[in-house]
């Protein structure tokens, strides 16, 4: 009996008798580049072709890993042919759910623990999500790593565009639009993101923000709208965003002048008495 067959009863043992923990800093994504991808990344159907589709966890430490990447059906014509470990250790397959054994514990950004082999036509029109889904014999089904402590942990999983295309982010439509006057100065910033091929909010977003022209980053890995807090007012923010998703995008700077303060006598005492009389 070899290694291997040795080694795929142990990692079930390992998955049944590993305790559960709270979700942690581990997650199973796609790439179409053999050397590594991003969270999200972009996967190009152009053509009939044999295509690779690379299978990457981040972790801060695991010992196996398990979890399903079924072909997305809005990939016209695309058909699943076979898997090709990394560790060589594989029970099950990536279409119905597969445990994946890494043999020492691992660690890193962007380990590569399987190749999904299959053909495309080149016939996917619009930009399609192909998603990393849970393992569905676990109870219940979800993405989990056995972490080096041999504790059962729950992952999460990342999500791939598929597209004819290869287009990067694109940042545009700034709200407020750039130069507008008299904003309020509660006022949020936003804008419009294309992630990987796709139109709707980046995975990722830098801001950059403050009242000098070339403004200083101010929040990291976050989300669109931004509360930049309080503003002063009748004064002038600059402001950009850099999105990551297929690639990087930066946006120009732009600017928005707050509105004037209320004038320190705008209210009389006549007016006041006024609000209590009929």
């Amino acid at each position: 009996m070899s290694r291997v067959r040795l080694l795929i009863p142990l990692v079930l043992v390992l998955l049944a008798l590993a305790p559960r923990v709270a979700r942690s800093q581990h997650y199973v994504y796609l790439s179409e580049n053999v050397n590594g991808g991003e969270l999200c990344s972009r996967i190009v159907d152009s053509a009939p072709a044999l295509r690779q589709i690379y299978v990457f966890v981040s972790t801060a430490g695991a010992t196996a890993v398990e979890f399903s990447a079924p072909l997305p059906e809005c990939v016209i014509g695309a058909t699943y042919l076979s898997d090709t470990p990394v560790f060589g250790v594989t029970l099950g397959n990536s279409q119905t759910g597969v445990v994946v054994g890494l043999g020492d514990c691992q660690s890193g950004s962007a380990i590569h623990v399987l190749t999904i082999n299959c053909l495309f036509q080149g016939l996917t029109q619009e930009c399609c999500s192909y998603r990393i889904l849970p393992y569905p014999d676990e109870n219940p089904p979800g993405i989990y790593f056995v972490d080096c402590d041999f504790n059962l942990v729950e992952g999460s999983g990342g999500v791939a565009q598929v597209s004819q295309d290869a287009v990067s982010p694109v940042v545009r439509d700034p709200s407020p639009p750039d130069g507008a006057l008299s904003e309020p100065v509660d006022t949020k910033l936003n804008c419009t993101v294309r992630r990987c091929d796709c139109t709707c909010c980046a995975l990722l977003i830098d801001v950059y923000f403050g009242t000098n022209p070339a403004p200083p980053v101010v929040a990291r890995d976050t989300w669109l709208p931004y509360d930049p807090g309080a503003l002063r007012p009748n004064t002038t923010y600059y402001w950009k965003v850099k999105a990551y998703g297929a690639g990087t995008a930066e946006s120009p700077v732009w600017s928005f002048t707050t509105e004037k303060g209320v004038p320190t006598g705008y209210t009389s005492w006549g007016a006041i008495k006024a609000l209590y009389t009929e």
